[in-house]
């Protein structure tokens, strides 16, 4: 609901919390956990009779107009507000409203935040380009030779052949959020008076967020490590984060690949997930909920190395040390493969089931 309440605020979304706990236990708990999102105690549990709620963890959806219009599992609240917000929901959406909005920075930067987040790495690049609107090319004349990555860039710019290079040359698989990530850091770089603005408001994994994705140069980031709250939310958060990743390796590695961890009861509990996805045969798990995320072949490297990046990022924010968001790459990589390193010793590598 954190997460909901820094992302969408600019939205007009209102996000309040509610408590069965007292105000006097309430009141640390937020604080501890760097919560800046609007929250109230209902010891009484007036509300959960007003909006029939039989359990908790549970999500309300109310419109401008006062009237409940979805209710659930927290976990699915995001793409329900979406709808809502009337937001492109899937990647083949957002990239296509990125590239119709490029001329117009404001509203170009949240849709690539969003396809920074949601993009995936193995975006079908080929099948969307197929469906573009695209004026023949002069007769005798080929499609140029471009990387994925400079005929997107090209076709955004309004070259129509570089739309045409995407359906002739388009991947199957491609790394659509590193490529809105790495469009973010060089059209919107974040700059310090951003940062302190995101940190007097309390909105602390927007700065990690931003620090990590949008090329923040050395005074960005001394300014994020001189606000002491922000430093203590970094230094309570940082394990959690490699734990998180740790998660999402073994999802990628054992259920998600279809291979059967030794120990399946200690795996099971080790994993400690909310909930899953399987095929439409039931044959098969696609999918893993990982922190509110549902984690797929698809997403799983980018949410791994997200974690991870937010992880080393935090703690060295923690410690003191000088950190360069930008340099982290060979980091994370040797974190993670130490990990899985750790996770085969653990569960076996070897059985794998059909």
């Amino acid at each position: 609901m954190q997460d909901i309440h820094e992302r969408y605020g600019d939205h007009g979304v209102v996000v309040l919390a509610i408590s069965r706990e007292p105000v006097s236990k309430m009141k640390p708990f937020l604080e501890q956990n760097g919560y800046t999102m609007r929250a109230g105690s209902d010891a009484q549990k007036a509300m959960w009779a007003a909006y029939g709620v039989q359990g908790i963890p549970s999500s309300r959806l109310i419109d401008g107009d006062g009237k409940l219009v979805w209710s659930g599992s927290p976990y699915g609240s995001e793409q329900e507000l979406d709808k809502l917000l009337g937001l492109p929901g899937d990647p083949a959406e957002m990239l296509s409203a990125a590239l119709a909005a490029w001329g117009d920075r404001q509203k170009l930067k949240p849709l690539l935040v969003r396809l920074a987040r949601k993009g995936g790495t193995a975006f079908d690049l080929k099948a969307w380009a197929g469906k573009l609107a695209l004026a023949p090319l002069p007769a005798g004349k080929a499609p140029p030779k471009l990387k994925p990555e400079a005929a997107l860039d090209q076709y955004a710019a309004g070259n129509a052949a570089a739309g045409h290079a995407l359906v002739s040359q388009g991947p199957e698989r491609f790394d659509l959020a590193a490529w809105a990530r790495e469009r973010l850091a060089k059209l919107y770089p974040v700059k310090k008076d951003e940062i302190q603005e995101m940190l007097a408001a309390g909105r602390y994994r927007s700065v990690l967020e931003a620090l990590a994705t949008r090329d923040a140069a050395g005074p960005v980031v001394q300014a994020a490590a001189k606000d002491e709250r922000f430093v203590a939310f970094c230094r309570r958060g940082f394990e959690e984060r490699r734990a998180l990743a740790r998660k999402g390796l073994m999802a990628l590695h054992w259920p998600i690949a279809n291979r059967i961890p030794e120990n399946n009861d200690g795996f099971w509990r080790d994993i400690s997930v909310s909930g899953m996805a399987t095929s439409e045969d039931r044959t098969r798990v696609v999918g893993i909920l990982i922190a509110g995320m549902m984690v797929t072949a698809e997403s799983a490297p980018g949410f791994i190395d997200g974690q991870l990046t937010e992880h080393l990022l935090m703690k060295g924010l923690a410690s003191g040390d000088k950190v360069a968001p930008g340099r982290l790459g060979k980091d994370v990589e040797k974190e993670r493969e130490s990990i899985l390193k750790d996770l085969k010793a653990k569960y076996g590598w070897a059985q794998v089931n059909g």
